[in-house]
Protein backbone atom coordinates (compact mmCIF):
# COMPACT_ATOMS: atom_id res chain seq x y z
CA UNK A 1 0.00 0.00 0.00
CA UNK A 2 1.65 3.15 -1.33
CA UNK A 3 0.11 5.85 1.55
CA UNK A 4 2.18 9.57 0.99
CA UNK A 5 2.90 11.59 3.96
CA UNK A 6 2.76 15.19 3.17
CA UNK A 7 4.20 18.46 5.57
CA UNK A 8 4.37 21.88 4.74
CA UNK A 9 7.03 21.55 1.84
CA UNK A 10 7.51 18.05 1.53
CA UNK A 11 5.86 14.75 0.45
CA UNK A 12 7.16 11.68 2.00
CA UNK A 13 6.33 9.04 -1.27
CA UNK A 14 7.56 4.95 -0.40
CA UNK A 15 10.29 3.28 -2.41
CA UNK A 16 8.19 0.64 -4.06
CA UNK A 17 10.08 -2.57 -4.79
CA UNK A 18 9.98 -1.74 -8.66
CA UNK A 19 11.96 1.37 -7.94
CA UNK A 20 14.67 -0.61 -5.75
CA UNK A 21 14.91 -3.07 -8.52
CA UNK A 22 15.72 -0.53 -11.16
CA UNK A 23 18.20 1.35 -8.87
CA UNK A 24 19.96 -2.02 -7.75
CA UNK A 25 19.93 -2.33 -11.99
CA UNK A 26 21.87 1.13 -12.04
CA UNK A 27 18.74 2.26 -14.27
CA UNK A 28 18.07 5.87 -13.01
CA UNK A 29 16.01 6.56 -15.81
CA UNK A 30 13.59 3.72 -15.15
CA UNK A 31 13.13 4.41 -11.79
CA UNK A 32 12.62 7.85 -12.61
CA UNK A 33 9.71 7.27 -14.09
CA UNK A 34 8.50 4.93 -11.72
CA UNK A 35 9.09 7.99 -8.89
CA UNK A 36 7.76 10.31 -11.28
CA UNK A 37 10.72 12.72 -11.56
CA UNK A 38 14.60 12.54 -11.96
CA UNK A 39 16.62 10.62 -9.30
CA UNK A 40 19.77 11.92 -7.94
CA UNK A 41 22.74 10.00 -8.73
CA UNK A 42 23.91 9.94 -5.09
CA UNK A 43 21.32 7.75 -4.26
CA UNK A 44 23.84 4.89 -5.79
CA UNK A 45 25.66 4.98 -2.38
CA UNK A 46 23.04 3.62 -0.94
CA UNK A 47 22.51 0.23 -3.02
CA UNK A 48 23.44 -1.70 0.20
CA UNK A 49 20.23 -0.65 1.69
CA UNK A 50 17.85 -0.78 -1.02
CA UNK A 51 18.97 -4.64 -1.63
CA UNK A 52 17.84 -5.27 2.29
CA UNK A 53 14.95 -3.38 1.84
CA UNK A 54 13.77 -5.49 -1.43
CA UNK A 55 14.19 -8.67 0.76
CA UNK A 56 12.36 -7.54 3.63
CA UNK A 57 9.57 -6.25 1.20
CA UNK A 58 9.47 -9.79 -0.49
CA UNK A 59 8.93 -11.48 2.95
CA UNK A 60 6.53 -9.46 4.48
CA UNK A 61 5.12 -6.77 1.89
CA UNK A 62 3.14 -4.88 4.57
CA UNK A 63 6.24 -3.25 5.64
CA UNK A 64 6.07 -1.08 2.64
CA UNK A 65 4.86 1.99 4.74
CA UNK A 66 7.73 1.77 7.30
CA UNK A 67 10.32 1.40 5.23
CA UNK A 68 12.04 4.44 2.78
CA UNK A 69 10.42 6.87 1.19
CA UNK A 70 11.80 9.79 -1.09
CA UNK A 71 11.40 13.14 0.34
CA UNK A 72 10.13 15.09 -2.78
CA UNK A 73 10.01 19.06 -2.64
CA UNK A 74 6.32 19.29 -3.81
CA UNK A 75 6.67 22.84 -5.47
CA UNK A 76 9.61 21.75 -6.95
CA UNK A 77 8.98 17.87 -8.13
CA UNK A 78 12.65 17.17 -7.34
CA UNK A 79 14.06 14.59 -4.70
CA UNK A 80 15.62 15.92 -1.81
CA UNK A 81 16.51 13.16 0.41
CA UNK A 82 15.11 9.95 1.98
CA UNK A 83 14.18 8.84 5.09
CA UNK A 84 12.65 5.57 6.73
CA UNK A 85 11.84 3.37 9.72
CA UNK A 86 14.11 0.51 9.74
CA UNK A 87 11.48 -1.92 11.01
CA UNK A 88 7.54 -2.34 12.13
CA UNK A 89 7.44 -1.03 15.67
CA UNK A 90 8.22 -3.43 18.24
CA UNK A 91 11.28 -5.45 17.48
CA UNK A 92 12.57 -7.14 20.17
CA UNK A 93 16.62 -5.03 19.85
CA UNK A 94 14.47 -1.81 21.05
CA UNK A 95 12.61 -3.48 24.03
CA UNK A 96 14.75 -2.40 26.35
CA UNK A 97 14.95 1.15 25.91
CA UNK A 98 12.11 2.02 24.06
CA UNK A 99 9.64 -0.83 24.00
CA UNK A 100 6.84 -1.10 21.27
CA UNK A 101 9.26 1.91 19.63
CA UNK A 102 10.95 2.63 15.72
CA UNK A 103 14.22 3.23 14.57
CA UNK A 104 14.84 5.59 11.77
CA UNK A 105 17.49 7.24 9.60
CA UNK A 106 17.57 9.99 7.23
CA UNK A 107 19.82 11.72 4.37
CA UNK A 108 19.28 14.80 2.73
CA UNK A 109 21.65 15.15 -0.51
CA UNK A 110 24.25 17.76 -0.24
CA UNK A 111 22.84 20.69 -2.65
CA UNK A 112 19.56 20.67 -0.10
CA UNK A 113 21.23 20.60 3.15
CA UNK A 114 20.70 23.43 5.92
CA UNK A 115 17.09 24.52 4.74
CA UNK A 116 15.26 22.53 7.37
CA UNK A 117 13.97 19.35 5.44
CA UNK A 118 15.46 16.76 8.09
CA UNK A 119 13.55 18.07 10.21
CA UNK A 120 10.46 18.67 8.75
CA UNK A 121 10.62 14.98 7.32
CA UNK A 122 11.67 13.76 10.61
CA UNK A 123 8.48 15.12 12.20
CA UNK A 124 6.15 13.61 9.38
CA UNK A 125 7.33 10.77 9.84
CA UNK A 126 7.41 10.29 13.42
CA UNK A 127 3.65 12.14 13.59
CA UNK A 128 2.71 9.97 11.38
CA UNK A 129 3.62 6.72 13.17
CA UNK A 130 1.50 8.20 16.37
CA UNK A 131 -1.49 9.16 14.62
CA UNK A 132 -2.14 6.10 12.54
CA UNK A 133 -0.44 3.64 14.32
CA UNK A 134 0.04 4.80 17.66
CA UNK A 135 3.61 5.05 18.43
CA UNK A 136 5.27 7.38 21.10
CA UNK A 137 8.58 5.95 21.23
CA UNK A 138 11.10 7.02 18.65
CA UNK A 139 14.99 5.52 18.03
CA UNK A 140 17.89 7.48 16.04
CA UNK A 141 21.82 6.27 15.88
CA UNK A 142 24.05 8.98 15.16
CA UNK A 143 27.85 9.00 15.00
CA UNK A 144 29.15 11.66 17.76
CA UNK A 145 31.15 13.31 15.34
CA UNK A 146 28.23 14.22 12.64
CA UNK A 147 27.50 17.80 14.82
CA UNK A 148 24.16 18.82 12.73
CA UNK A 149 22.04 15.28 12.93
CA UNK A 150 23.10 15.37 16.90
CA UNK A 151 21.94 19.15 17.15
CA UNK A 152 19.00 18.28 14.77
CA UNK A 153 18.02 14.99 17.35
CA UNK A 154 18.30 17.28 20.61
CA UNK A 155 15.74 19.93 18.72
CA UNK A 156 13.78 17.38 18.35
CA UNK A 157 13.90 16.40 21.84
CA UNK A 158 15.96 12.94 21.57
CA UNK A 159 18.28 12.32 24.40
CA UNK A 160 21.31 10.27 24.51
CA UNK A 161 21.00 6.64 26.01
CA UNK A 162 24.20 4.98 25.07
CA UNK A 163 26.07 3.90 22.12
CA UNK A 164 26.82 0.86 19.77
CA UNK A 165 29.10 0.17 17.31
CA UNK A 166 27.41 -0.13 13.37
CA UNK A 167 28.97 -2.60 11.23
CA UNK A 168 29.42 0.62 8.55
CA UNK A 169 29.36 3.17 10.70
CA UNK A 170 31.15 2.48 13.65
CA UNK A 171 30.60 4.14 16.82
CA UNK A 172 27.16 5.34 16.92
CA UNK A 173 24.91 7.25 19.81
CA UNK A 174 21.70 6.03 20.42
CA UNK A 175 19.23 8.63 21.18
CA UNK A 176 15.49 8.17 22.05
CA UNK A 177 12.70 10.42 21.63
CA UNK A 178 9.02 9.72 24.04
CA UNK A 179 5.93 11.59 22.16
CA UNK A 180 4.16 13.41 25.12
CA UNK A 181 6.87 12.99 27.71
CA UNK A 182 6.53 16.25 29.70
CA UNK A 183 9.04 19.28 28.62
CA UNK A 184 10.02 18.85 33.08
CA UNK A 185 11.38 15.54 31.75
CA UNK A 186 13.35 13.67 35.03
CA UNK A 187 16.49 12.84 32.43
CA UNK A 188 19.73 14.36 33.32
CA UNK A 189 22.44 12.92 30.86
CA UNK A 190 24.93 12.16 33.51
CA UNK A 191 24.86 10.70 37.16
CA UNK A 192 27.34 13.38 38.82
CA UNK A 193 30.77 12.08 39.44
CA UNK A 194 29.98 11.24 42.96
CA UNK A 195 27.18 11.55 45.82
CA UNK A 196 28.79 12.08 49.53
CA UNK A 197 27.25 10.83 52.69
CA UNK A 198 28.34 11.03 55.76
CA UNK A 199 30.76 7.55 55.44
CA UNK A 200 29.72 6.86 51.59
CA UNK A 201 30.72 7.73 47.90
CA UNK A 202 28.23 6.91 45.36
CA UNK A 203 29.07 6.62 42.05
CA UNK A 204 29.10 5.49 38.27
CA UNK A 205 30.27 1.66 38.55
CA UNK A 206 33.51 1.39 36.92
CA UNK A 207 35.63 -1.47 35.24
CA UNK A 208 37.91 -1.49 38.00
CA UNK A 209 34.85 -3.00 40.29
CA UNK A 210 34.48 -5.84 38.52
CA UNK A 211 36.74 -8.38 41.32
CA UNK A 212 34.42 -6.30 44.18
CA UNK A 213 31.22 -6.43 42.46
CA UNK A 214 32.18 -10.69 42.62
CA UNK A 215 33.31 -10.73 45.89
CA UNK A 216 30.25 -10.08 47.77
CA UNK A 217 27.18 -10.75 44.64
CA UNK A 218 28.25 -14.71 44.17
CA UNK A 219 27.79 -15.25 48.25
CA UNK A 220 24.77 -17.40 48.24
CA UNK A 221 23.25 -15.03 51.11
CA UNK A 222 23.56 -12.27 48.90
CA UNK A 223 21.77 -13.56 45.81
CA UNK A 224 18.92 -15.25 47.77
CA UNK A 225 16.51 -12.83 47.01
CA UNK A 226 18.22 -11.34 43.93
CA UNK A 227 17.74 -12.05 40.01
CA UNK A 228 20.60 -13.68 39.55
CA UNK A 229 21.59 -17.50 40.54
CA UNK A 230 25.69 -17.07 40.38
CA UNK A 231 27.40 -14.10 39.69
CA UNK A 232 31.13 -14.52 38.41
CA UNK A 233 33.80 -12.75 36.64
CA UNK A 234 31.75 -12.82 32.89
CA UNK A 235 28.33 -11.76 34.58
CA UNK A 236 30.58 -8.58 36.20
CA UNK A 237 32.20 -7.70 33.06
CA UNK A 238 28.56 -7.79 30.97
CA UNK A 239 27.00 -5.46 33.68
CA UNK A 240 29.89 -2.97 33.32
CA UNK A 241 29.78 -3.18 29.67
CA UNK A 242 26.59 -2.41 30.18
CA UNK A 243 27.03 0.42 32.53
CA UNK A 244 29.73 2.44 30.42
CA UNK A 245 27.29 4.30 28.43
CA UNK A 246 24.41 4.44 30.72
CA UNK A 247 22.83 7.57 31.94
CA UNK A 248 20.01 8.13 34.72
CA UNK A 249 16.77 9.49 33.98
CA UNK A 250 15.65 7.61 30.57
CA UNK A 251 12.66 5.91 30.26
CA UNK A 252 13.26 1.79 30.66
CA UNK A 253 16.90 1.56 31.89
CA UNK A 254 18.49 0.68 34.41
CA UNK A 255 21.11 2.72 35.94
CA UNK A 256 23.56 1.02 38.58
CA UNK A 257 25.35 2.78 41.36
CA UNK A 258 28.57 1.80 43.24
CA UNK A 259 28.24 1.97 47.04
CA UNK A 260 31.86 3.32 48.43
CA UNK A 261 33.24 3.45 51.84
CA UNK A 262 34.54 6.83 52.12
CA UNK A 263 37.36 6.01 54.41
CA UNK A 264 38.53 3.08 52.68
CA UNK A 265 37.51 3.42 48.96
CA UNK A 266 36.33 -0.09 49.05
CA UNK A 267 32.91 -0.85 47.13
CA UNK A 268 30.92 -2.96 49.33
CA UNK A 269 27.64 -2.79 47.51
CA UNK A 270 25.93 -1.07 44.56
CA UNK A 271 22.39 0.60 44.09
CA UNK A 272 19.62 -0.07 41.23
CA UNK A 273 18.29 2.90 39.95
CA UNK A 274 15.03 1.75 37.56
CA UNK A 275 13.78 4.71 35.38
CA UNK A 276 10.25 3.42 34.14
CA UNK A 277 9.65 3.25 30.42
CA UNK A 278 5.74 4.88 30.07
CA UNK A 279 6.38 6.93 33.45
CA UNK A 280 9.67 8.82 33.16
CA UNK A 281 8.89 10.39 36.43
CA UNK A 282 8.66 7.46 38.38
CA UNK A 283 11.31 5.01 39.29
CA UNK A 284 12.34 1.95 40.90
CA UNK A 285 14.67 1.64 43.43
CA UNK A 286 17.02 -1.76 45.01
CA UNK A 287 20.15 -2.02 46.97
CA UNK A 288 22.60 -5.10 47.48
CA UNK A 289 25.08 -4.23 50.02
CA UNK A 290 27.87 -6.76 51.22
CA UNK A 291 27.12 -9.13 54.20
CA UNK A 292 30.33 -7.93 56.20
CA UNK A 293 28.58 -4.55 56.13
CA UNK A 294 25.05 -5.13 56.66
CA UNK A 295 23.84 -3.76 60.20
CA UNK A 296 25.58 -0.77 59.80
CA UNK A 297 23.20 1.37 58.48
CA UNK A 298 24.81 1.52 54.94
CA UNK A 299 22.08 0.85 53.18
CA UNK A 300 19.70 3.29 54.83
CA UNK A 301 22.39 5.90 53.91
CA UNK A 302 23.21 5.11 50.38
CA UNK A 303 19.45 5.06 49.83
CA UNK A 304 18.55 7.96 51.66
CA UNK A 305 21.11 10.27 49.42
CA UNK A 306 19.76 8.65 46.53
CA UNK A 307 15.95 9.30 47.14
CA UNK A 308 17.35 12.82 47.65
CA UNK A 309 18.72 13.13 44.52
CA UNK A 310 16.12 11.62 43.02
CA UNK A 311 13.09 13.61 44.23
CA UNK A 312 14.98 16.97 44.20
CA UNK A 313 17.44 16.87 41.14
CA UNK A 314 15.31 14.63 38.84
CA UNK A 315 11.92 15.90 39.82
CA UNK A 316 10.63 12.19 40.35
CA UNK A 317 7.06 11.97 40.94
CA UNK A 318 6.72 8.42 42.82
CA UNK A 319 10.00 5.92 43.75
CA UNK A 320 8.84 2.46 44.92
CA UNK A 321 10.66 -1.02 45.47
CA UNK A 322 9.69 -4.40 45.60
CA UNK A 323 11.01 -6.72 48.13
CA UNK A 324 10.83 -10.67 49.04
CA UNK A 325 8.10 -10.87 52.01
CA UNK A 326 10.70 -13.41 53.67
CA UNK A 327 13.49 -10.20 53.82
CA UNK A 328 12.54 -9.11 56.46
CA UNK A 329 15.39 -6.75 56.68
CA UNK A 330 14.82 -5.23 53.46
CA UNK A 331 11.10 -4.51 54.22
CA UNK A 332 12.37 -2.80 57.77
CA UNK A 333 14.75 -0.82 55.26
CA UNK A 334 12.68 0.89 53.37
CA UNK A 335 10.07 1.61 56.56
CA UNK A 336 13.15 3.76 58.29
CA UNK A 337 13.42 5.13 54.89
CA UNK A 338 9.37 6.84 55.16
CA UNK A 339 7.98 4.20 52.62
CA UNK A 340 4.66 2.80 52.62
CA UNK A 341 3.85 -0.44 52.37
CA UNK A 342 1.45 -0.77 48.78
CA UNK A 343 0.70 -3.98 48.42
CA UNK A 344 1.45 -7.81 49.45
CA UNK A 345 1.01 -10.11 46.76
CA UNK A 346 0.52 -13.47 47.55
CA UNK A 347 2.73 -16.42 46.09
CA UNK A 348 2.62 -14.51 42.78
CA UNK A 349 5.24 -15.14 40.75
CA UNK A 350 7.56 -18.27 40.29
CA UNK A 351 10.73 -17.43 41.67
CA UNK A 352 14.16 -19.88 41.62
CA UNK A 353 11.79 -22.83 41.93
CA UNK A 354 9.04 -21.62 44.09
CA UNK A 355 6.01 -19.51 44.22
CA UNK A 356 7.10 -15.98 45.90
CA UNK A 357 4.90 -13.81 47.47
CA UNK A 358 6.39 -9.53 47.53
CA UNK A 359 5.67 -6.71 49.44
CA UNK A 360 5.56 -2.99 47.36
CA UNK A 361 6.63 -0.09 49.10
CA UNK A 362 6.77 3.45 47.77
CA UNK A 363 6.78 7.11 48.42
CA UNK A 364 5.33 9.96 46.74
CA UNK A 365 7.42 13.61 46.19
CA UNK A 366 4.67 15.06 48.14
CA UNK A 367 5.19 12.69 50.84
CA UNK A 368 8.59 12.84 50.80
CA UNK A 369 8.34 16.99 50.90
CA UNK A 370 5.80 16.48 54.23
CA UNK A 371 8.10 14.35 56.05
CA UNK A 372 10.97 16.50 55.49
CA UNK A 373 9.39 19.95 56.65
CA UNK A 374 8.14 18.33 60.09
CA UNK A 375 11.90 16.95 60.62
CA UNK A 376 12.94 20.70 59.92
CA UNK A 377 10.32 21.72 62.33
CA UNK A 378 11.20 19.25 65.22
CA UNK A 379 14.63 20.61 64.92
CA UNK A 380 13.81 24.38 65.67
Amino acid sequence: MRTTIHSERLDLVPLTPAFLRAMLEHDLAGAGRILGMPVPEGLLDVTDAMSLWLKKLAVDPTLQPWLARAMVLREAGVMVGHIGFHTAPGEEYLRPYAPGGVEFGFTVFSPFLRQGFAREASKALMGWAHQVHGVTSFVLSIRPDNVASQALAAGLGFVRIGSHIDDVDGLEDVLVHILGQPTTSPVSLRFPSSLSTRRLLLRRLQRADAQALCAYRSLPEVARYQSWKTFGPDDAARLLDDQQDRDIGIPGTWLQVAIVEAGTGQLIGDCGLHCLADEPRQFEIGVTLAPSRQGQGYATEALDCLVHYLFTALSARRIFATTDALNDPAAALFRRLGFRQEAHHIEHRAFKGTWTSEFVFALLAREWEMEKGSEKGARK
